[in-house]
């Protein structure tokens, strides 16, 4: 399992020192720190506990959209970066 999950190509907010807690064949829940490399607003980049959750991925038809009628593979996740929300089981 990674320890480190980048979420843009270039620059933006990332997971590092992943800890994985939850293995199971649909779910998977990964504890870190997150962090951003751009600042919003001149603000410092913020850092702090992480919670991350990631979803097998499904097939389905959209709807709509640029890809309406065609089979895509969609991934579902949730990531939590307060501590109310790492709280969530």
């Amino acid at each position: 399992m990674p320890d480190y999950v980048l979420f843009t190509a270039k620059s933006g907010g990332f997971v590092a020192d992943l800890k994985w807690k939850r293995c199971a064949t649909n779910r998977t829940v990964g504890l870190g720190t997150f962090g951003t490399t751009a600042p919003y607003n001149g603000r410092p980049c913020p850092k702090g506990p992480a919670r991350l959750a990631l979803r097998k991925p499904v097939r389905c038809t959209p709807a709509v959209g640029n890809r309406k009628g065609k089979k895509i593979r969609v991934t579902g996740g949730l990531l939590s970066t307060t501590r109310k929300g790492m709280a969530k089981g």
